[in-house]
């Protein structure tokens, strides 16, 4: 997705390309929302899956739910932060 971005940024911003990419530029604009938007359906999944142990009130839950909330968290952090030193 951050390549596919970094693409459509490179195509806008050069002149000679940009005239003639217009299509391109379309499609992959498209593609690179619709990316975002399968992550963020994936990471709402995900929360959604472990969220209820975090809200429980009672105590045992509650640190078990949070540490799987926070996991999650942590595994979506290091992803993004793998996927941008590429």
């Amino acid at each position: 997705m951050a390549n596919a971005s970094e693409l459509l940024h490179f195509f806008k911003q050069d002149i000679h390309v940009e005239r003639y990419s217009h299509e391109v530029q379309d499609a992959l604009a498209q593609s690179v929302q619709t990316a975002f938007n399968y992550l963020v359906d994936c990471m709402q999944r995900e929360l959604h899956r472990v969220m209820p142990a975090f809200l429980d009130e009672s105590m045992d839950d509650l640190q078990e739910g949070k540490g799987k909330v926070l996991e999650n968290l942590k595994i979506d952090v290091d992803l993004k932060h793998e996927k941008s030193s590429e």
